[in-house]
């Protein structure tokens, strides 16, 4: 299971996540959709730990996601 709770991410002082929670299931599939440019990357490199967060008020691991969602991430992650 992966746990995002009140997860934030700033980048030049502009505010790309607030307050974003989730919990996803290990059998789970999710896709993430939204228009270029609204952060799904982001996102993705926000979980698998290639970027660190501003804040989360949930315990958030050492390097990201786990590596059992790390490789399920990184069948989809893009180039």
């Amino acid at each position: 299971m992966l746990h995002i709770e009140n997860l934030e991410y700033h980048v030049e002082g502009r505010l790309l996540f607030a307050k974003t929670s989730a919990t996803l299931a290990d059998k789970w599939r999710v896709g993430i959709v939204g228009r270029n440019g609204s952060g799904k990357t982001t996102l993705l490199r926000l979980i698998d730990g290639s970027l660190s967060p501003t804040a989360a008020t949930s315990p958030w691991p050492a390097g990201g996601a786990s590596a059992r969602w790390r490789r399920k991430l990184l069948a989809v992650r893009p180039a």
